[in-house]
């Protein structure tokens, strides 16, 4: 009886045992998949302008304000080590017929594509584009141009460096091949993401270039600027962007210059990448060699 009775306590304490044991199972927790990097990204800006032009030779010679619209465009791929990217910028200026359609590009046209290899912190490829600029002679026909060169990009604790180092070949002027921008530039500059919500780029240049003008005389043209983006917090991931862009082009023989100041305001939309950082290219193929072969006839 005893030992029966000894039996169906133990039954008893382990069939309670196996209930209790299964009220204690607890799920195994399984790690979430970390979502792979985006294949592609860019970002599309649109906005208006403003240019403040004064063409300097021994004096004030000339003084002019032109409004205008612009519109830029990047897509980049990743091909594993492998980026790949094609690139635009255009602008239209309201430049009139009283003249100063020379001292200023009544419009700008570049196409750019770049590859190279790309790391977790670094960028370093090769890019080449194309531009379409008004003759100085004649701002209602149209000259072409390229570039070509190499960039990198570095993402260091507080902010992302670049650069470009090129050449450019762009013709202007009567096509007697003596005018227009021949020569190297380079380019640099830094991005601060300073919160998700605010970003400010900074940024200059050089371009040497000879012969500059009909006198086979050398020239430069040099460039600085900033840009500051603020994510407006919408679902389209808009930006509002706004930047102030300095050009400096010289003869390096005479005192003629041309300096202008231009003012951008506009939105930018990013796919692809996050924060208003994102909103910003760091590796845009170059302007400011086809902006200094416009130039070439006041040089």
């Amino acid at each position: 009886m005893a030992l029966k009775l000894g039996v169906a306590v133990g039954a008893l304490v382990a069939g309670m045992g196996g209930a209790y044991a299964a009220d204690l199972y607890v799920a195994p927790v399984v790690a979430p998949v970390a979502e792979a990097a985006p294949a592609y990204w860019g970002v599309v800006e649109l906005g208006g302008l403003g240019r403040f032009v004064t063409d300097y030779d021994e004096g004030v010679d000339a003084e002019a304000t032109f409004p205008g619209l612009y519109g830029s465009f990047a897509l980049w791929g990743d091909l594993g080590v492998v980026r790949v990217g094609v690139d635009g910028y255009g602008e239209w200026l309201n430049v009139g017929d009283d003249g100063d359609s020379d001292i200023t590009n009544a419009s700008l046209g570049v196409l750019g594509a770049h590859i190279g290899a790309g790391f977790d912190q670094a960028y370093l490829g090769v890019f080449g584009g194309i531009g379409i600029y008004p003759d100085s002679d004649d701002p209602e026909d149209l000259m072409n141009g390229y570039v070509v060169g190499v960039e990198g990009t570095l993402d260091v604790d507080v902010a992302t460096l670049y650069g470009k180092l090129g050449y450019a070949e762009a013709a202007n002027g009567d096509g007697s091949g003596d005018e227009g921008f021949f020569g190297y530039f380079v380019e640099g500059g830094a991005i601060f993401s300073l919160s998700d919500q605010f970003a400010v780029q900074v940024s200059g240049g050089y371009g040497f270039s000879s012969p500059f003008d009909n006198s086979s005389d050398d020239g430069y043209y040099a460039t600085w600027g900033a840009k500051a983006a603020y994510n407006l917090g919408t679902d389209l991931n808009l930006n509002l962007v706004a930047s102030y862009e300095g050009f400096l082009a010289q003869d390096s023989e005479d005192d003629e210059y041309v300096l202008d100041h231009t003012v951008k305001v506009g939105l930018s939309i990013p796919f692809g990448g996050a924060g208003a950082a994102s909103a910003l290219n760091p590796v845009a193929t170059p302007t400011a060699p086809f902006r200094a072969s416009v130039l070439a006839d006041v040089m």
